[in-house]
């Protein structure tokens, strides 16, 4: 009664509100958007439209490397995605842009993942990446769900801080006893490489020269990791003082991470430059490519501005080019790092373009959601924390995990000054019983003739170091004669070990025996194998070079295991059948099929091990290993 009243205040203020939001809801809705307010229903966010092109560049070069059509018809399809209208939608509820782009990069995270575990690291960096900014694509494409510069900023965030963790996991792993020993650390194979590439045919004095590489050496541990930490702890700056409310605070987090992106280009560009066989231009194609999320919205829409301008003005110059270099390349027959370095250089200066010259001051009036991380954005972060650090420590993973080139122990105990690995390996060890995953402990594979466990030994790369010969004399010179091993192309790149390799022992955790004796079974069929288990799980090289509790013998005919002795290492001589809970006889998916894929194990070489005939002499401790 009292509403209805006409007299009543309360009423007619009542009614006037209620019309003053109708209008303005009428004209928001009739009022012409401009560039800050556009929601994602109209057009992408452009860190996210350079996302796309420049990703697709690194699977044009996968497509050029491995033939894989399917990957040619993803860089096809997303291009016309990318090219289309802006407003093209479905239905009125999905922007075809958006979602076209969500499902191409979620079919790369599928092939990739296809080919786990046998996948390098860049290619996790880039699942964790492109799942995450996939999936926001979809849940914010929704015309009811306003996706505001604010949210996108969220989605950039959450990139940044997981690649600022696998970049400062990678120098943190290098913080361990065999890669700072100058003596066998991979940093000076790289070091002393360079030398003997860009310095030698300069100098003309062999005792010159090998007095720079035994400087290189010298600095090249120390150098590498204060290199990988800038990186890293810049980035990590950036990501730990976002939010802050401290505007000055704010700006430097910024001006962190921007030093840190840059000094990431510069690093891959360094890589490069790298002679063969380290030059691993696709890792820094595949990385930059992502960087483009640490750019500010408004310069890389300046970047997108300034290169559609020179493909109006330029374009028949610069497709001619482009095809030329094409031409080019097919005819001088490059190899696979050639043309990524060709064109890790476009990829990088757009990068770099949009990274440089940026406002780093921050406005004071930020929202509560600016201050804050959400639920899924510590999700993700979280993926990656345990990807860069977990899976190391416990065992669950050592292929593609984020300790390149770090000679990092992660069976046999570990050579890490901070941290534990391979924890899961002690944790389930029980003595003869193999049965759990993380059973058995840790092998040695004394001899076989089986090609498949033949294969899966890291190959010795010291005589394919160019410049071929020098780089080897060199080392030699300045006291690392010890082989530079890639621990895993045999296995990833189905290739084999030059024919002039000796087969030689080597350690693996027993779990990774469990999928080399399947994978054997099935490529050899029939085969001979002698392994050993170690007593215990942790020691030194010469206890993974002599150490022996049980010598098992088997012998595999037509895929199946047709005999199989036990020896006790206190009398070699007796030997006993072995039991159902020995590794040779569980089942072939004794391995639960999610561990299978998501981890694959290294075999370490036992070096020197013909000369310990006695323990006056300590063995060489964990030499170079790729990634």
């Amino acid at each position: 009664f009292t509403d209805n009243n006409p007299n009543n205040t309360t009423f007619h203020k009542k009614r006037s509100e209620f019309q003053t939001k109708q209008l303005c809801h009428r004209m928001e809705r009739e009022r012409p958007k401009t560039s800050t307010d556009v929601t994602i229903m109209d057009r992408l966010d452009p860190r996210l439209t350079l996302y796309g092109w420049l990703t697709n560049v690194y699977l044009l070069w996968e497509f050029i490397a491995i033939q894989d059509f399917d990957l040619l018809l993803v860089v096809l399809t997303r291009s016309l995605i990318l090219a289309s209208p802006s407003s093209l939608s479905l239905s009125k509820r999905y922007n075809v842009k958006a979602i076209g782009l969500a499902l191409s990069l979620l079919y790369v995270v599928y092939l990739k993942a296809q080919r786990m575990p046998g996948i390098w690291d860049s290619d996790i960096w880039a699942i964790q990446a492109d799942t995450v900014v996939a999936l926001w694509l979809i849940f914010s494409s929704k015309t009811e769900a306003t996706a505001t510069a604010l949210e996108a900023e969220l989605l950039c965030r959450t990139v940044k801080d997981s690649f600022a963790l696998y970049y400062f996991a990678s120098g943190f792993w290098k913080w361990n006893s065999s890669f700072l020993n100058p003596t066998g650390s991979c940093s000076t194979v790289f070091f002393v490489q360079l030398v003997a590439y860009y310095v030698a045919p300069s100098v003309r004095s062999i005792e010159t020269l090998t007095s720079i590489a035994r400087g290189a050496k010298m600095i090249a541990p120390a150098a590498t990791i204060f290199i990988e930490h800038s990186i890293g702890g810049s980035m990590l700056a950036g990501m730990l003082l976002w939010g802050n409310s401290n505007s000055a605070a704010l700006s430097f987090g910024r001006t962190a991470e921007r030093v840190g992106t840059i000094l990431a280009l510069k690093f891959h560009l360094m890589v490069c430059f790298m002679p063969e066989p380290n030059d691993i231009a696709a890792f820094a194609i595949q990385c930059s490519s992502r960087l483009i999320v640490f750019a500010s919205a408004a310069r890389t829409e300046f970047v997108i501005q300034k290169v559609q301008k020179n493909l109006r003005d330029n374009g028949m110059i610069i497709v001619s080019g482009i095809v030329a270099m094409f031409a080019f390349g097919f005819q001088m027959e490059l190899t696979p790092n050639n043309w990524a370095f060709a064109m890790y250089i476009p990829v990088g200066a757009i990068v770099l373009a949009a990274m440089w010259n940026e406002d780093t001051k921050f406005q004071s009036g930020t929202t509560k959601l600016e201050k804050r991380r959400t639920k899924w954005m510590w999700f993700g972060i979280g993926v990656a924390f345990s990807y860069s650090f977990v899976g190391l420590m416990t065992g669950l993973q050592e292929q593609s995990a984020p300790d390149m080139f770090s000679n990092l122990a992660v069976h046999g105990g570990s050579n890490h000054f901070l941290l534990p690995t391979g924890i899961l390996f002690g944790v389930f060890y029980d003595g003869d019983d193999d049965s759990h995953p993380f059973g058995g402990g840790v092998v040695r594979i004394e001899e076989t003739t089986s090609d498949w466990l033949t294969m899966a030994y890291p190959t010795d790369m010291t005589p394919l170091l160019e410049p071929i010969g020098l780089t080897t004399r060199l080392l030699e010179a300045v006291g690392n004669p010890k082989p530079h091993y890639f621990k895993s192309p045999n296995r990833i790149l189905s290739t084999a070990p030059p024919p002039t390799e000796r087969f030689k022992k080597y350690t693996v955790p027993a779990l990774e025996l469990k999928r080399l004796l399947r994978e054997a079974k099935a490529n050899d069929g029939d085969f001979d194998l002698s392994y050993s288990q170690l007593e215990g799980t942790k020691g030194d090289e010469i206890w993974r070079a002599t150490s022996v509790k049980r010598r098992i013998q088997v012998k595999v005919r037509d895929g199946q295991v047709e005999e199989c002795s036990v020896s006790i290492s206190s009398n070699k001589r007796q030997q006993q059948p072995c039991t159902s809970t020995d590794l040779p006889m569980l089942r072939d998916n004794a391995v639960p099929r999610i561990l299978q894929w998501m981890t694959m194990h290294h075999p370490y070489p036992i070096i020197g091990a013909s000369e310990v005939d006695s323990f006056n002499k300590t063995l060489p401790a964990n030499v170079c290993y790729e990634p």
